[in-house]
C-alpha cells in the first residue's frame, strides 16, 4: 500500500486557508458595498429633505415681501399688530411646517437716493426685516432673512407731481424750459415742441407725443 507524501496534506490546508481569506475579504467588499449603498441613500434623502424645506422657506419670505407690499400700499406706517397679520402660506407638502414669518420695522432715517429715476432726492426710508422658518423630514430646517427698504419721497421735491389715474397733459404753449422734476402715476401726454425739460421726466404709465383730447395730430419731442 502506498502512503501520499506529508506535502500534499499541507498543500490542502492551504488551499482551505486561502479560500477562507478570499471568502473574508469578499465578505468586507460586500459590508463596505451595503454601508456606502445606504449612505448614499441618507445622504440623497437629507438632500431631498433640505431641499424642500429651503424652497418652503424661500415660499414663506416672497409671501412676506409680497403682503408688507401690499399693506404699505394701503398703510405707509403699519403697527405691529398689522404686521403681525403676515402669516405664512399654506404648504401643500404636509411634511413641511413654518416655524415661523416674522415682519418687523428695524430702522427709519433719511437718505439721499443714489440711483435709478429718483437719484438726488432726499427719501424718508423705513427698513422692514423678514425672517422665515421652516422644518421638515429628518430634522432638516431652512430660516431665510431679507431686508427691505421703503422708501417715501416728499413731493414739494418736484415741480409738476401727477397722481394715480390722472393723466398729465402738456398743450401746446409759449417757448419756455421747465427746470423741475416732472412725475406722473399715471400717463402723460406731451406734444409741444418749444417745451424743454432741464430735468428728469419719470411716469409709471407711458409717454405719448400727441394729447390726450385730439389723438389725430402727432407732435414733436418735447423732451
Amino acid at each position: 500500500m502506498l502512503k501520499l507524501p506529508p506535502i500534499y496534506d499541507t498543500e490542502n490546508g492551504m488551499v482551505l486557508s486561502v479560500a477562507l481569506m478570499l471568502l473574508a475579504i469578499l465578505t468586507l467588499m460586500g459590508s463596505a458595498a451595503i454601508v456606502s449603498t445606504r449612505t448614499g441613500i441618507k445622504i440623497a434623502g437629507n438632500w431631498k429633505a433640505h431641499t424642500k424645506v429651503f424652497y418652503a422657506a424661500e415660499a414663506g419670505l416672497e409671501k412676506g415681501i409680497g403682503d408688507l407690499k401690499a399693506l404699505l400700499a394701503s398703510t405707509p406706517d403699519p403697527n405691529t399688530t398689522q404686521l403681525a397679520g403676515i402669516v405664512p402660506p399654506t404648504l401643500s407638502d404636509s411634511s413641511v411646517t413654518f416655524e415661523s414669518l416674522d415682519v418687523e420695522q428695524v430702522n427709519s432715517s433719511q437718505i439721499n437716493i443714489g440711483d435709478g429715476a429718483y437719484q438726488g432726492l432726499r427719501a424718508d426710508a423705513t427698513d422692514y426685516k423678514i425672517t422665515a422658518e421652516a422644518k421638515g423630514p429628518a430634522g432638516t430646517r431652512s430660516r431665510l432673512v431679507q431686508m427691505v427698504a421703503y422708501l417715501e419721497v416728499p413731493l414739494f421735491q418736484f415741480g409738476v407731481f401727477y397722481g394715480k389715474g390722472v393723466d398729465l397733459e402738456i398743450a401746446p404753449g409759449p417757448p419756455m424750459t421747465f427746470n423741475g422734476r416732472v412725475h406722473s402715476n399715471s400717463n402723460i401726454y406731451a406734444k409741444n415742441d418749444s417745451v424743454k425739460f432741464d430735468s428728469l421726466v419719470t411716469t409709471t404709465g407711458k409717454i405719448h407725443r400727441y394729447l390726450k383730447r385730439d389723438p389725430s395730430t402727432r407732435g414733436g419731442n418735447p423732451l
